[in-house]
């Protein structure tokens, strides 16, 4: 079987429902990168951790429960089962602490061909990375890794405003993993664009050039946590798998090529906006895990 799990307690800060919604989404975009019988047979454990009896939380959860099971419904997938843990509040001295809103979609489903599995690691310097939107071009900042550090929560959450646009995605990159067409894949539903194609570079090894354009400020195109997906391929199975996305109603981007140069470089709208060894950005990346680790 393959596994993925699902969680964005961030945007739950912001947008119970939309929160929901995205913790299934996530989990279907993480699922993906497994070759699956039938995408309606997956099924999950729903684990809710809440604090419903203070002001206000309790129509919170009712607004997610319901808006996790409706997005089930449309794109066919079931809980089976779950936990809760619905006193996530406790008193220190006069003040009421409480959890952030959290669920967790912990999801399964049967594989036919254990060999059928795309992995996030950039496998061939010189191979063409192409983004998947399944946000239909909306770049919402709220609940982001970016606000987050910047002690922000953000007024609009990134949503599933389209599930058949979420189905559709997902079939097709199925497709490209039956035919062999990708050999990489990542969503950008945790920490946005910029943070899966690094992810992608820093364990693969290598670099990246890019060269991306768009209508919104650089901050909402590389940091936004809409659904999306990035796919490596080569240059002479490029136009197969394009051709696949177009099929299926799907915005495909050519955002650039990986490189062996050990170098990341993106250009937005003409202006370059990072230019930086791959090996100093990911002594940032890891440094925090680092820190957690001492203590």
């Amino acid at each position: 079987i393959a596994t993925a799990i699902g969680d964005q307690s961030v945007k739950m800060l912001v947008n119970p429902a939309a929160g929901a919604r995205m913790a299934v989404g996530e989990t279907l975009t993480n699922m993906v990168w497994a070759r699956i019988d039938d995408p309606e047979q997956i099924k999950c454990s729903a684990n809710w951790m809440w604090a419903p009896k203070l002001p206000g939380e309790g129509a919170a959860i009712y607004e997610a429960a319901q808006a996790m099971g409706n997005i089930m419904i449309d794109v066919g997938m079931a809980a089976d089962g779950g936990k809760d843990s619905l006193s996530m509040a406790t008193m220190v001295g006069d003040e009421t602490v409480k959890s952030p809103r959290e669920l967790v979609i912990s999801a399964y489903a049967a594989v036919p061909d254990i060999r059928k599995i795309i992995t996030p690691d950039i496998k061939a310097p010189g191979s063409v990375l192409l983004f998947i939107d399944l946000a239909a071009g909306r770049n919402r900042l709220g609940g982001s890794a970016l606000a987050q550090v910047h002690r922000q929560v953000g007024d609009e959450s990134p949503d599933v405003d389209d599930t058949a646009l979420l189905k559709n995605g997902f079939r097709a990159v199925q497709e490209l993993i039956a035919r062999e067409l990708i050999t990489a894949g990542h969503d950008r539903s945790d920490g946005g664009l910029i943070t899966t194609l690094l992810e992608m570079a820093f364990s693969g090894n290598c670099g990246f050039k890019l060269s991306l354009n768009g209508d919104d400020n650089v901050f909402e195109t590389l940091f936004s946590e809409e659904l999306g997906l990035v796919v490596e391929c080569s240059e002479e199975n490029q136009g197969a798998v394009k051709e696949i996305l177009a099929d299926a109603g799907l915005v495909c981007e050519n955002l650039g090529r990986a490189t062996e140069e050990k170098q990341i470089s993106v250009g937005y709208n003409g202006r370059s906006v990072l230019d930086e060894k791959m090996v100093v950005l990911r002594d940032w990346w890891e440094e925090t895990s680092y820190q957690l680790d001492r203590l």
